[in-house]
C-alpha cells in the first residue's frame, strides 16, 4: 500500500499558494490504475522511493512518519536519533527536486520530548527552508503564537484525541493568518468544518471508506465485491475528491485572494 495524497492544483505561485488544498492522505497502489496527476503527500516511514511518484505527480508533500513512531510503545533516543539522520539525509538528497513542495518536521514530543522536537526542527532548517513545524494542543496557546510569528507554514493536529476543539478552529486560523502564516490540519477532513474554516491545506484518510472500510454512502458493500474490484474502488474515489478539492478551493478562492 503507498500513501498518496491528491489535491486540485490551480496555477503554481510557489511555496507559499494562496489555496485552500484538500490533501487524501493514505491510498491504495496506483501503479495499475490510469489516473491524471495530482498532488501526493507520502510518508517517510513507509516509502523512500520520490522516483515512483514522479509520473504522475504534480508536487509532493512529504510526511516525516511522526504518527506511525507515536504509535509505538517506547522510542529510545538512540532510536529517534537513528531515525532522524535518515531523515535528514533524505531532505538533503531530495530538497532542491522542484517537484517536493514541503517536509513535516518529525514532531514526536510524546517520545523524546518538545525541547528535543526543537533542536531536530533547527536541523532540518539548516537543510532547506521547506521544513513545516507542526503545533499540538500539549505545547500551549503562547507556543502556536510564537510559532506563527516564527514561520511561513505551520500545522496542526486535527487527530481527535490530540486536537483542539473543533469550535476553537476558527480563531486558530484567524490568528495564523493575521500574522501571514499559513496553517495546515493534519489529519482533517470533514466537510462540514471546511465549509466554514479556511484552512490553507488539510489532510485526512476519511475520502477513503469504499475500498478500505467496504462502505459506500453509509451502506456496506459485498466484501467479495471490494476484493475483486480494487483498483476501480480506488478510481472512482479519487475522482470523487478531485470533485470535492475543485469545490473547496472555488468556495474560499476568494477569502484566500487567488
Amino acid at each position: 500500500m503507498s500513501q498518496l495524497s491528491l489535491v486540485f492544483d490551480c496555477a503554481d505561485t510557489g511555496w507559499l499558494q494562496k489555496i485552500m488544498k484538500v490533501y487524501c492522505a493514505e491510498g491504495r497502489d496506483t501503479e495499475k490504475i490510469m489516473i491524471p496527476p495530482f498532488n501526493i503527500l507520502f510518508s517517510f516511514y513507509n516509502s523512500q522511493d520520490t522516483e515512483k511518484y514522479l509520473r504522475f505527480a504534480k508536487n509532493i508533500l512529504v510526511d516525516s512518519g511522526a504518527f506511525s513512531l507515536q504509535k509505538r510503545t517506547k522510542l529510545t533516543q538512540h532510536e529517534a536519533d537513528k531515525y532522524f539522520k535518515s531523515y535528514c539525509k533524505f531532505i538533503e538528497e531530495n530538497h532542491e527536486n522542484p517537484v517536493i513542495q514541503g517536509f513535516f518536521e518529525l514532531d514526536i514530543p510524546e517520545q523524546i520530548g518538545y525541547d528535543q522536537v526543537k533542536k531536530y526542527r533547527e536541523e532540518l532548517f539548516e537543510i532547506t527552508s521547506k521544513i513545516i513545524p507542526v503545533w499540538h494542543k500539549e505545547y500551549g496557546v503562547n507556543e502556536f503564537k510564537k510559532l506563527t510569528y516564527d514561520y511561513d507554514y505551520i500545522g496542526v493536529s486535527c487527530v481527535k484525541h490530540r486536537s483542539i476543539k473543533k469550535e476553537a478552529y476558527p480563531k486558530y486560523v484567524r490568528y495564523s493568518h493575521n500574522n501571514n502564516c499559513k496553517i495546515h490540519g493534519l489529519g482533517l477532513l470533514q466537510e462540514k468544518i471546511l465549509n466554514k474554516v479556511p484552512f490553507d491545506s488539510v489532510d485526512g484518510t476519511s475520502w477513503f471508506k469504499m475500498a478500505r472500510f467496504g462502505r459506500k454512502n453509509g451502506k456496506k458493500i459485498n466484501s467479495n465485491y471490494i476484493y475483486n474490484n480494487q483498483y476501480e474502488l480506488t478510481f472512482a474515489e479519487l475522482m470523487e475528491h478531485i470533485k470535492f478539492q475543485e469545490k473547496m478551493y472555488r468556495k474560499w478562492k476568494w477569502y484566500h485572494n487567488d
